[in-house]
């Protein structure tokens, strides 16, 4: 989803599974809101370049990478979400991506957070004001 010519979208209650790729990718994506869906089986659950959604009350679960990629200048609110069985992170954080990230419960992942080249303040911020179960992964390289 997304797009220079797309317009903001709303994707909601949807059962994606066992996607060959992302479960859903979204790309230069406006204001999209992506809300209670349930996406799992896929490489990763939820890829975003460049994209400002919404992610609210979805689950994005046992995923073979990461529940949750934010990546290039992303900047979702990511608000109320069960993101857990996910074999590598729960949400990763790569590049000047960020998020508004409150409410969510994450765990069962290998990394519950893992952020490239986030400032340990905001990487605390959304440690507190979500429910962890387990370990979380700061890096201050770009090497994946």
């Amino acid at each position: 989803m997304g797009g220079v010519f797309s317009g903001d979208c709303v994707l909601l209650r949807n059962r994606i599974r066992e996607s060959r790729a992302e479960g859903l990718f979204l790309m230069d994506s406006g204001y999209c809101q992506i809300h209670a869906n349930e996406i799992t089986g896929s490489n990763d659950g939820i890829v975003m370049i460049d994209s400002s959604p919404l992610l609210l009350a979805n689950d994005v679960c046992e995923n073979a990478r990461a529940g949750v990629v934010c990546t290039g200048l992303s900047f979702p609110r990511i608000e109320r979400n069960l993101i857990a069985h996910n074999l590598v992170a729960g949400i990763l954080f790569r590049d000047e991506s960020v998020a508004a990230c409150e409410n969510n419960k994450l765990f069962n992942n290998f990394y519950q957070i893992s952020a490239r080249w986030m400032n340990i303040f905001k990487m605390q911020r959304i440690i507190e004001d979500n429910d962890i179960e387990g370990e979380n992964e700061k890096l201050s390289c770009n090497i994946f």
